[in-house]
């Protein structure tokens, strides 16, 4: 454990192994920080599982190591390069009142005389970045700001990310993964690789929902982004993932697409179209149609629209298509159906 010291530190070629004697701990840290400065990790690598936590810390690099996870908590300038863990996380921190007392057994809350006086801020961790990590199952971000996530790659569980802003992801790819996106704004994919993955989004607002992905692709197919274009037509389209952010208006006809995502655009009328797995997904979204489509994995054409503060959408005439296998989805077999 390192604490409260400002000096450059060093830690190199340690292995870690937990002798499983009187630890309480589920989740046991090989190397550990609270309110440092300057360290660095190198070629560390933990044979039984334990973690590195690093907490209200400043400055601080893991480079070449292996452990089961690799937490980032209240962390400014924080690095993490070519590591192996299951799971990478870069979060907020809770306040030291609660990290020091909450989770010792003999604290007492309805006994604390300072409790009026407990910081219950959450300190965000900022301008962290995450590279050449390869084969991560899972990539949590949470209480983050001015992250970045490049040349790395998830694959069985995924991506969850909340109440997080401005980051980046360069690079990418992930593998039967669930990318779930809750109340995060100014999220950007760039050269993003989807493989039968799915995309979830919560918010309170537009700008919870504005994903814009650049040269990407879902199960091969371009991922097609369109922003700020009133009375846009899309047409004979064949696409992985269209997302229409604030295009009111628009127009899709003849669209072959995994999925749709209508985002802050009303008005937006999508007809004749075959569409996958993910369906038509609308967010702050009114007076849209959407009717004439042949959609896979629905019970019914009621079951086209997965809405989020919208009103006045109608559905009308589409059909509802049997469970395609292949997750790819056979373009040729939809018009078939249709």
């Amino acid at each position: 454990m390192i604490r409260d010291i400002e000096a450059y530190l060093l830690l190199k070629d340690f292995t870690f192994e937990n002798l499983g004697k009187g630890n309480r701990s589920s989740l046991p840290v090989g190397i550990g920080t609270q309110c440092a400065k300057n360290v660095m990790v190198e070629n560390c690598t933990a044979h039984s599982g334990e973690s590195f936590r690093f907490s209200f810390s400043e400055n601080i690099t893991i480079r070449n190591s292996t452990g089961r996870n690799i937490y980032l908590e209240g962390i400014k300038n924080g690095l993490i390069d070519c590591c192996n863990a299951d799971c990478i996380m870069i979060k907020g921190k809770m306040s030291p009142f609660y990290s020091y007392k909450l989770f010792d057994p003999m604290y007492d809350i309805f006994n604390d005389t300072l409790v009026g006086q407990r910081d219950d801020k959450m300190a965000v961790s900022q301008h962290c970045v995450i590279k050449n990590c390869h084969r991560i199952k899972e990539i949590d971000i949470f209480d983050a700001q001015d992250c970045i996530v490049e040349n790395s790659s998830m694959q069985s569980v995924g991506l969850w990310m909340m109440n997080a802003n401005n980051i980046t992801f360069c690079n990418i790819s992930a593998v039967n993964a669930a990318l779930s996106m809750d109340w995060c704004k100014e999220t950007n994919f760039e050269n993003a690789t989807l493989i039968n993955s799915s995309i979830s989004l919560s918010g309170s607002g537009p700008e919870d929902y504005s994903i814009a992905f650049k040269n990407s692709t879902v199960d091969g197919r371009r991922i097609y982004y369109y922003e700020n274009q009133s009375g846009l037509a899309v047409k004979n389209l064949s696409a992985g993932y269209v997302w229409m952010v604030n295009c009111p208006r628009s127009r899709l006809d003849g669209i072959e697409a995994l999925g749709i995502f209508i985002i802050n655009s009303d008005g937006v009328v999508i007809s004749n179209s075959n569409i996958g797995r993910t369906g038509v997904n609308l967010a702050f979204s009114n007076d849209c149609q959407i009717s004439g489509n042949v959609l896979a994995n629905q019970e019914s054409e009621d079951d086209i629209v997965q809405h989020a503060f919208c009103r006045n959408n109608t559905a009308s005439g589409n059909t509802a298509a049997k469970e395609i296998k292949n997750l790819s989805m056979d373009f040729a077999l939809f018009k078939k159906i249709a």
